[in-house]
């Protein structure tokens, strides 16, 4: 065999010796905690971003739970603060909806010298829709209505509270009857 026949090899092209098997299992060890440091990892986050979407639908049912509330309750007695503590929920077009009915509403309480009670069962609240800065929420009220002669009555409502944040708070863009 010629020198001229022998292949030409760099050291780089040759085939490099095979790792003793300690490093084969550092590597392997090492492969193998990358692998769960970036399971823990995305775990962390999907539990991170659930606890965020339940913060955000805690916060979403409390505010239409208590929108809800805060709307239907009304007494003769302290008509102009019920109406003030309703105006500070709402937003949009239905804030300037219920300004509009505002003084109608707290003449018929007024003359009818009503008090209404409300009342939302515990489990009375359900989110329909969340997202950014809207959502919407099934909301059951119980209204009791007393009249100046004691008689009471009440009526039961299923409503969607519609709510659209604003400035951090969830406030009430529409309020619809619904079934």
């Amino acid at each position: 065999m010629d020198v001229d026949e022998l292949p030409e090899t760099t050291p780089d092209e040759a085939e490099a010796p095979e790792p003793p098997p300690a490093d084969r299992r550092e590597r392997h060890l090492s492969l193998a905690l990358a692998v769960l440091l970036v399971a823990l990892v995305a775990t962390a986050g999907v539990l991170w971003w659930r606890q965020r979407d339940d913060d955000r639908t805690a916060a979403v049912l409390t505010s239409a739970r208590s929108a809800a509330e805060t709307f239907f309750a009304l007494d003769h007695a302290s008509i102009e603060a019920d109406l003030d503590a309703m105006a500070e929920l709402a937003t949009g077009d239905f804030a300037k909806a219920y300004a509009t009915e505002r003084e109608r509403l707290a003449e018929q309480v007024r003359t009818k010298k009503l008090t209404i009670t409300p009342s939302i069962p515990e489990s009375g609240a359900a989110v329909e829709y969340l997202h950014d800065d809207d959502a919407q929420v099934l909301v059951a009220v119980d209204a009791t209505t007393t009249a100046e002669s004691g008689a009471a009555q009440t009526a039961h409502y299923r409503m969607r509270v519609v709510l659209a944040e604003t400035d951090g708070r969830w406030l009430v863009s529409a309020l619809e009857q619904v079934g």
